[in-house]
């Protein structure tokens, strides 16, 4: 098992133990996106991660933790929370430029830095401020996963 499904395997069987339902797989096709906002077009570490992450289940909302799914279905999907910082939509945040937002619980902001390469949870309002940074998307998961925990006392 990879560390990713073990990841997502325990972020789930903790929202099912506190009364959750973990999303489906995504069955669609994962494909390069053009995200703007300063991010290059190939990113295949992020590409790698995030679609093996969601071959398991497509993104996770429960509890105020957030990952964004890819279905273009679902209206929080991770392509929709990124145009929408654009300048064109009218939310750009300059701090982002670089990021890409993969989700949020209720005071962070979950990011791909494509400059280092990192996962991280920053600060929603002090973007510049990094609570977690990880170096894979399993991590970051597992971090938010121990802090449900604790909130729940489990």
């Amino acid at each position: 098992m990879t560390e990713i499904n073990k990841a997502v395997n325990l972020f789930n069987g903790v929202c099912q133990q506190l009364g959750g339902e973990p999303n489906p797989p995504y069955q669609g096709e994962v494909n390069n996106y053009h995200f703007s906002r300063g991010i290059e077009d190939e990113q295949p570490e992020f590409w790698k991660q995030y679609g093996d992450f969601v071959r398991i289940s497509d993104g996770v909302d429960f509890d105020g933790i957030i990952f964004h799914p890819l279905s273009k279905e679902d209206e929080n999907n991770i392509f929709l929370n990124n145009d929408i910082l654009s300048e064109e939509k009218g939310f750009y945040n300059e701090a982002l430029d670089g990021f890409i937002v993969i989700g949020s619980n209720d005071t962070d902001t979950f990011v791909f830095n494509t400059e280092n390469k990192k996962w991280e949870a920053r600060d929603r309002i002090a973007v510049d401020y990094v609570y977690d940074s990880c170096d894979t998307l399993s991590d970051l998961i597992i971090v938010q996963m121990e802090r449900l925990k604790k909130r729940h006392g489990l």
